[in-house]
C-alpha cells in the first residue's frame, strides 16, 4: 500500500451494495417492531385468560339449566296431551313405522330443541295442499301458510289431530334420526315441520 492511497470500505461506494444495506436495515427495523407487537399481543391474551375461564365456567350452569327448564316443559307438555287423549306409545310408534302406517311429524324449534315427534295416520303428502322442502327452507315466509296449516290440522294442542308420541328408550331418539336419514325414497313416511312462530317473517 503507497502513502497518500484512499482506503475504501469494500462494498459501500458500489449503489447495488449501498441499497441491499439500507434493505436490510429496514428489515430489522419491520422485524423488531413485529415482535414487539407480537409480545404485547401475547400479553393480552394472558391478561385476558381469567376472563375467559370466567366466561366457560358461567356457561356450564346457564347450559344445564336451559336443559333442565326445557325437559320440564316438555313433560308438562306430554302430560296435557296424555290428559286428552293424544298420546302414543313408543312402541306402537316404531310398529307403525315398520308397518308403512301415518306419518311421522318432527316439530323442531331449532337444532337445540325442543323437538316434538307427532304421529298422525293420513299421509301427510297426500293431504297437505303446499309444497313441501327442508327444514331450513321453511323458515322462509314464503312457507308460514305450510306451517299454520300444519300446526292447525296436526301439532295444535287444541284442534290438532296429531298423536305426540311419548318417551323413548336410551338411545331410540338418535337410531331414529339415523333411520329417518338413511332411508330409502318412499320406505319412510315422515317429515320435518317449523312452527310457525319460528318462520321469518319480512319488516
Amino acid at each position: 500500500m503507497t502513502s497518500g492511497q484512499n482506503v475504501k470500505s469494500p462494498g459501500f461506494n458500489n449503489p447495488v451494495d449501498a441499497a441491499y444495506l439500507e434493505c436490510q436495515t429496514l428489515n430489522m427495523g419491520v422485524t423488531t417492531e413485529g415482535r414487539k407487537r407480537s409480545v404485547d399481543i401475547g400479553r393480552w391474551r394472558v391478561l385476558l385468560l381469567p376472563f375467559l375461564f370466567v366466561a366457560a365456567g358461567l356457561s356450564i350452569p346457564y347450559t344445564l339449566g336451559r336443559g333442565y327448564a326445557q325437559r320440564r316443559k316438555m313433560r308438562a307438555f306430554h302430560n296435557r296431551m296424555n290428559a286428552v287423549g293424544r298420546t302414543m306409545q313408543w312402541s306402537h310408534f316404531r310398529r307403525a313405522l315398520d308397518e308403512t302406517r301415518g306419518t311421522a311429524i318432527v316439530e323442531r324449534y331449532s337444532f337445540k330443541g325442543p323437538i316434538y315427534l307427532w304421529w298422525t295416520p293420513e299421509n301427510f303428502y297426500d293431504a297437505c295442499p303446499y309444497p313441501t322442502v327442508d327444514w331450513m327452507t321453511l323458515h322462509e315466509e314464503s312457507f308460514l301458510p305450510l306451517a299454520e296449516w300444519c300446526r292447525e290440522r296436526y301439532t295444535s294442542p287444541d284442534s290438532g289431530r296429531a298423536l305426540l308420541v311419548g318417551p323413548s328408550p336410551k338411545g331410540e331418539r338418535l337410531s331414529l334420526h339415523s333411520r329417518f336419514g338413511f332411508a330409502e325414497v318412499g320406505r319412510e313416511r315422515w317429515i320435518e315441520v317449523v312452527p310457525p312462530e319460528n318462520v321469518r317473517k319480512r319488516h
